[in-house]
């Protein structure tokens, strides 16, 4: 175990972001399901639910089936930049299982008693980075979003720069929070940039009017080069 522990090669800002979401949805769920009309789900039935999921959590958990943490967090997990694979691991399964297990006793207090999730729920909102107030809810704003906005607000010749920066930050970091980037990543990103090739962009033949173009393949010596920026900047 404690092997494993040392090998788990997630990013702790990353799996800290997915977690933080995990939260976040779930009390933003509790309140809408507060505020949407009662001919809905009712209560008895709603609490049935949680129960059931609670032990199904249990069971994985005592069976040390770490899959069922997958199964609830995967696509969380891809979303803010991890491999939902990882989500399987021991160490990882074992903290998601439990924050589950704590969301839903907080979700069935809120269903039984009407408490206000904001309220009940406030140290564990705290606890993963969340203030206790409604806008602290919101969804984070993800990279492809936050390109898009700046692309709004630009000038022409600036809008064209950030669309391309916007493309490499992309297929660098994944359509992540951009909150959850931290300021080595950006730089690493930045000197990723820096080095790619000088004619990297340059050769797909469509600088031309009514040129088709090309899809370019790089060559050996350009792709060995690649490679290397990329692995140089990983150790930075």
């Amino acid at each position: 175990m404690l092997k494993e522990l040392e090998n788990n090669t997630a990013c702790d800002a990353r799996v800290q972001a997915m977690l933080k979401e995990i939260v976040r949805r779930a009390v933003a769920t509790m309140i809408a399901r507060q505020e949407s009309d009662a001919s809905g789900e009712n209560s008895e039935t709603c609490l049935r639910r949680i129960d059931a999921v609670t032990c199904r959590i249990r069971d994985a958990q005592r069976t040390r089936d770490w899959k069922v943490a997958s199964d609830f967090a995967g696509s969380i997990a891809q979303q803010n930049g991890l491999d939902p694979d990882s989500v399987e691991t021991p160490a990882l399964a074992r903290q998601v299982l439990s924050l589950l297990r704590r969301l839903n006793e907080l979700s069935a207090r809120v269903e039984r008693d009407f408490d206000d999730p904001l309220d009940v729920g406030r140290e564990l909102l705290r606890d993963h980075g969340l203030k206790p107030i409604r806008d602290a809810l919101n969804p984070p704003m993800v990279l492809s979003d936050a390109i898009k906005k700046a692309c709004d607000e630009a000038t022409q010749d600036v809008e064209n720069k950030i669309r391309v920066v916007g493309k490499l930050a992309l297929a660098y970091f994944g359509d992540i929070p951009v909150s959850e980037i931290l300021i080595e990543q950006s730089y690493q990103f930045l000197f990723t940039v820096w080095m790619l090739p000088k004619g990297c962009g340059k050769s797909h033949g469509r600088n031309g009017d009514e040129r088709v173009g090309r899809v370019f393949v790089p060559c050996k010596k350009s792709a060995m080069q690649m490679r290397k920026t990329l692995n140089f900047s990983r150790e930075l």
